[in-house]
């Protein structure tokens, strides 16, 4: 498959923007007439529909309150299949199911999406429902806070290697983060899923104060990436809009991505998210630079306004505010040897990164090499 062209990554950053309607018969269709969901709304960014245009993954709002003035229409083709009507083109697509598990319950007798979801080919895993952290644009901190035990996620993401509707390559240990008197226990969950799960894991998590012994120990138990996420640059807007990670997380940022990168090394194992719309584009950029210049892939998530999120009703960036952000992160990128991220093509559904055709983008760890 090729690299992306020009119709597909102006529709993925309009529907970035905007959302995407779905025609009747596609709701219909999907649903097989109101059998099953359309969605899941665990996080705002997963809370769309996902579907795939070539090598350009999108996963797009439909239901939010901005979506109705969207541009692009998801509808039924000609030839029986899916198509996204955007600018009079007519892009042929097809949309990614839900997982197969969903009411399951794993060999615990608990249900699997307590902890455990999959994206495309990712499982997801989140050891904490709720957050110690109060970011604006999230909605896990408005979930009661919860610790899951290793072999209750485990046993769920042995549910979630089962599943034939979504194929799982590699694991991502996400959800909310934990509170200083639960960092102990924190790292030993982490190293004793990532040790158990039989997949490639990735782990997904805020900063912290303290020592960083733990990076490495996540490393020896299988760990092969990173994501610290930055998310808001600027002092101001970052203590009004997530003022407990400003104040508790932020600080932490530089030295936790230094000590990753010895840990796991560069090539887009550590990475850090940049949400797009929330602050002016020039103090984006210097967070994107900053992270560059540390050796970090930057990874640039544009704000979606979700329900039950304090920043529900504010405005999404705007298509013309993504694709300029996103032309100059281009830039900064490449004059510091990184690269946008994320690297697995599929994991790109919902953040402003495409594939360009080579082996520094790809599927799976295995198919590096042959993308």
């Amino acid at each position: 498959m090729g690299a992306s062209n020009d119709v597909v990554t102006r529709l993925k950053i309009h529907c970035l923007s905007a959302g995407i309607r779905l025609a009747p018969s596609v709701i219909r269709r999907l649903t097989r007439n109101g059998e099953v969901p359309l969605t899941i709304h665990e996080y705002p960014t997963t809370g769309g529909i996902t579907i795939r245009m070539g090598d350009v993954y999108l996963n797009a709002s439909f239901d939010e309150w901005y979506c109705f003035r969207s541009e692009a229409v998801l509808a039924q083709a000609v030839d029986g299949g899916f198509e996204v009507r955007y600018a009079r083109e007519a892009v042929p697509c097809e949309v990614l199911p839900l997982p197969g598990y969903l009411g399951a319950v794993n060999s615990l007798g608990q249900p699997v999406t307590d902890t455990t979801m999959s994206h495309c080919d990712r499982i997801r895993v989140s050891p904490i429902s709720g957050c110690f952290l109060d970011c604006g644009f999230c909605d896990v901190p408005t979930s009661r806070y919860q610790r899951h035990r290793p072999d209750e996620i485990l046993a769920s993401v042995e549910v979630a290697k089962r599943d034939r509707n979504l194929p799982a390559h590699h694991m991502l240990i996400s959800g909310g983060s934990p509170g200083p008197s639960h960092f102990r226990w924190f790292d030993e969950m982490v190293c004793a899923v990532a040790a158990g799960s039989g997949l490639m894991t990735d782990v997904m998590m805020s900063p912290r104060e303290g020592d960083l012994t733990y990076v490495h120990r996540y490393s020896a138990a299988g760990v092969r990436g990173f994501s610290l996420n930055l998310e808001v640059t600027g002092a101001e807007s970052a203590a009004r809009i997530m003022p407990r990670k400003h104040a508790r997380s932020s600080p932490h940022i530089a030295r936790t991505i230094d000590a990753a990168l010895e840990a796991v090394g560069g090539d887009g194992r550590v990475r850090s998210l940049v949400i797009i719309g929330l602050e002016d584009a020039e103090t984006t950029l210097r967070g994107i630079e900053f992270l560059a210049r540390l050796g970090c892939d930057p990874v640039l998530s544009p704000f979606r306004p979700s329900r039950g999120t304090p920043l529900a009703n504010l405005e999404p960036p705007t298509e013309e505010y993504l694709l300029g952000v996103y032309l100059r992160a281009l830039d900064i990128a490449a004059a510091h040897g990184v690269r946008l991220g994320p690297r697995c093509i599929p994991c790109q559904h919902n953040t402003l990164t495409f594939p360009d055709g080579t082996a520094d983008y790809w599927y799976s760890e295995d198919l590096k090499a042959s993308v």
